[in-house]
């Protein structure tokens, strides 16, 4: 009985084969319209009911151009804001070095002698570390400006453009901190001079100490321009 059962369903089967059309044969030819509608029902009636779709799916090869090129087109526009932007930051960099030099010049020229007693910028720790971030910072920036051009006129080593990128990035917050911190010393410092009147014996000495600070927290304003656009060339990490 089991051999029996089992002949007869091969013989179904055979018959199931038999009834599925051969493509190779003529007389059996299956239409694109009829394997589209016995494959995918409903897909084949959303292409058949919009034209456009039936036209992207027989030749997707165009639209694919077409949306390359789009894509390439707003990219453009993209990378020519990113290289402005960077021209303004390497400016403004610029700029901030200037102020750093002669904030530089006008504390290490800080000095003066008042019946007999001299004094000078190096007498005080908040004068002296201003005078030194003051340097780390110009060394800094020269090095940024020139981290700048580098990704600016090099379009190879994508890495390399990458880690300078990093640098940039958290060097420049780093240096703007630190400026920020020597001036508020150095501002503070000049204050306890008022409270005990020693600006009034030594006003030459705390005129130009003012003048530095000044000049310090001027070049710390300015260097914002930079970290902002090293900030936005990092999150879309362009250049």
């Amino acid at each position: 009985m089991e051999g029996g059962r089992w002949d007869e369903g091969n013989l179904q089967d055979r018959q199931r084969l038999r009834a599925i059309p051969n493509p190779l044969r003529r007389d059996h030819e299956i239409s694109l319209v009829d394997a589209l509608s016995a494959v995918e029902p409903s897909r084949f009636a959303q292409i058949r009911h919009h034209p456009s779709e039936r036209a992207g799916a027989a030749y997707p090869g165009p639209a694919t151009e077409q949306s390359d090129q789009h894509q390439t087109q707003q990219e453009g526009p993209v990378a020519s804001n990113v290289n402005a932007a960077l021209v303004i930051g390497g400016i403004f960099q610029f700029l901030v070095v200037v102020a750093l030099v002669v904030a530089i010049v006008l504390i290490v020229t800080t000095s003066q002698t008042v019946n007999g007693e001299k004094i000078v910028y190096s007498d005080y720790m908040p004068f002296t570390y201003a005078f030194l971030t003051a340097i780390v910072a110009v060394v800094y920036l020269i090095y940024d400006m020139g981290s700048s051009v580098f990704r600016l006129a090099v379009e190879q080593w994508p890495a390399a453009k990458e880690i300078l990128l990093w640098i940039t990035f958290i060097g420049e917050q780093v240096i703007i901190y630190v400026l920020v911190t020597s001036a508020s010393a150095c501002a503070a410092a000049l204050t306890l001079f008022d409270k005990f009147e020693k600006c009034d014996e030594y006003d030459k000495f705390c005129t130009q100490l003012k003048a530095a600070i000044a000049v310090l927290f001027v070049g710390a304003v300015m260097l914002v321009v930079p970290v902002l656009v090293s900030t936005y060339c990092f999150y879309t990490r362009r250049m």
